[in-house]
């Protein structure tokens, strides 16, 4: 009976590292997928919005534009010392929030209305951005090719869809699309918070690495701390 145990055992390792890398796969494909998908969706619709939006359309997308450069210069601020995923949350956050404001302010308060819809634009930019940074950080090694292509297909699929969402929405309301874009992207900050913080960590290459990024950081230290203790008790 053991001898055969122990010949069958490669068959339950087996069977449960294909578990462990289809849960891992399939939950970490499905937070990100969703939170690129929502980026992907509110990028294009406020691009899209801006343009139906009442005003001068081109001075409009024009200040909306000039939005992105100084949330580009904020990322190269920020991620490095806060983390991805707080700048990441907080940008969602920043964006749902000025989609409110925007739908809510009447036209006659233009300039509110207006910095409102660019702060928007600019938080949007910079998930978008930080979805190109993350990208490759989550996947494993052998995995990341077909992780960020599966990703970057359904990002290019909320962008096909984004104009039709937009101009019938805005047939029953004008400001329509906005509420929704602040619920999705106000749902979309909290899947955020349950991806991995990769600051600082070294990439996956296997499903094991991927599974243990959240215990990363906690196994070093107690590395480190053993590593003093052991050598104070060889001094002494």
């Amino acid at each position: 009976m053991f001898n055969l145990v122990c010949e069958d055992s490669w068959k339950l390792d087996l069977f449960q590292s294909c578990v462990n890398a289809g849960f891992f796969i399939g939950s970490l494909s499905i937070g990100y997928i969703a939170d690129r998908f929502t980026s992907s969706v509110l990028y294009q619709g406020l691009i899209v919005h801006m343009g139906i939006a009442t005003g001068n359309m081109y001075l409009d997308f024009f200040y909306s534009a000039l939005v992105e450069f100084p949330a580009a210069f904020m990322l190269m601020l920020t991620l490095d010392r806060i983390g991805r995923r707080y700048t990441w949350a907080a940008a969602n956050m920043m964006t749902g929030a000025a989609c409110l404001v925007t739908a809510f302010v009447p036209g006659s308060l233009y300039w509110l209305k207006m910095t409102a819809a660019c702060l928007g634009r600019m938080g949007i930019t910079m998930c978008y951005e930080i979805i190109c940074v993350v990208s490759p950080e989550l996947y494993p090694t052998f995995l990341r090719n077909l992780g960020v292509l599966v990703c970057s297909s359904l990002c290019d699929l909320g962008g096909i869809i984004t104009p039709f969402l937009v101009y019938r929405l805005a047939e029953l309301w004008h400001e329509l699309p906005l509420i929704i874009f602040a619920v999705i992207v106000l749902i979309d900050s909290g899947l955020v918070l349950l991806l991995p913080e990769m600051k600082g960590k070294a990439l996956p290459e296997t499903i094991e690495d991927a599974e243990n990024l959240h215990r990363q950081e906690r196994s070093k230290e107690k590395v480190i701390y053993l590593h003093i203790l052991t050598s104070e008790a060889t001094l002494k």
